[in-house]
């Protein structure tokens, strides 16, 4: 359980998407991790050792030469980043507005697209209307472009996927709108102008 907190920890609060890390910041980290556990500092520093030696043999970190420390793959990275975030919002440390900034300041960037997918499950089970309002909110913010760029479409049917029941709440009319901007080029569905229409439609249902 400590390791899969203090992984989760170091990605998401670990600065930008790397594989690696310098093992003394790693090993800073975890030491931190557990004086936030109000352990001494020298007994922090101890299971900081013991549980970095740990995640090594179990395979889930290696050493990459040099004082480099890495996630042997970068799914384990979008996995942890994204149950991080999920654990913070049960437990109330995090608020909608947060959700809402991390899709908006996030959501364009190519690594970080898969973590905001495997968020929108937990999201949407714990926290209904939050995922909505976050989606909405990054495409009302999309600059209106000439042509067919479906970027933003693209990343919300990833979200979309990772959700049980799209016949519920908002999602028929919020899939309706998605549907017709892919399939008929209806714009405006999704431009900043137009995208009240659906939003309006949207919210006396959350």
């Amino acid at each position: 359980a400590k390791a899969s907190e203090l992984l989760r920890a170091v990605r998401h609060d670990g600065g930008p998407f790397t594989l690696l890390f310098e093992e003394a910041r790693l090993r800073s980290f975890a030491s931190g991790f557990f004086l936030r556990q109000k352990l001494p500092p020298q007994r922090a520093e101890q299971e900081a050792e013991r549980l970095l030696h740990a995640l090594l043999t179990m395979g889930l970190l290696r050493m990459e030469g040099g004082d480099a420390v890495g996630f042997v793959h970068r799914t384990f990275q979008e996995y942890l980043a994204a149950e991080h975030f999920a654990a913070e919002l049960r437990q109330g440390t995090r608020q909608r507005a947060e959700l809402v900034a991390l899709y908006l300041s996030r959501w364009q960037m190519g690594a970080w697209q898969e973590t905001l997918a495997l968020l929108s499950a937990p999201v949407e089970q714990d926290r209904p209307g939050d995922l909505v309002t976050a989606l909405q909110a990054s495409a009302a913010e999309m600059p209106v472009v000439e042509g067919n760029d479906l970027t933003f479409e693209t990343f919300a049917l990833r979200c979309l996927r990772e959700l049980q029941h799209l016949d519920r709440g908002p999602w028929p009319t919020f899939c309706t709108a998605l549907f017709e901007v892919i399939c008929c080029n209806v714009k405006t569905h999704f431009s900043r102008s137009g995208f009240s229409q659906v939003e309006k439609s949207l919210l006396p249902e959350l």
